[in-house]
């Protein structure tokens, strides 16, 4: 495991998937103003914090693990992250979009999978 995983960072990488920053815009365009505002929170809190352990939808054999976050007044919704622990330093975390609370994991694995043009997927 990581020797930095779960642990507070100064200012996180925080960055979008290539090739699919309008998938994660238009993840979030149906939802409401405060569900909205509350992804920028995360964001914020996401740059200095892991997401918490029960968030975490697996990992896979290349050192990426996979969350789906709850976020704060949005019940039906989730949010899809990754980080990326095969670096040094604190690990870069990335924002694949928003999916349904229900199934979320299976939905931010797909995303994630996708997003990271990975074809050689196997999971820990």
């Amino acid at each position: 495991m990581h020797p930095d995983i779960y642990k507070q960072y100064l200012n996180r990488d925080i960055r979008f998937p290539p090739d699919h920053q309008a998938e994660l815009v238009d993840s979030m365009r149906h939802l409401s103003i405060p569900c909205r505002e509350n992804i920028l929170m995360l964001e914020k809190e996401l740059r200095s914090n892991d997401p918490d352990t029960s968030e975490r939808c697996g990992r896979l054999s290349g050192g990426c693990v996979v969350f789906a976050v709850v976020i704060p007044e949005c019940k039906g919704h989730r949010l899809a992250v990754s980080l990326e622990l095969a670096v040094s330093g604190p690990p870069p975390l990335m924002l694949h979009g928003v999916v349904a609370a229900r199934n979320a994991c299976d939905a931010a694995r797909d995303l994630v999978v996708r997003h990271r043009n990975l074809v050689e997927k196997e999971w820990e």
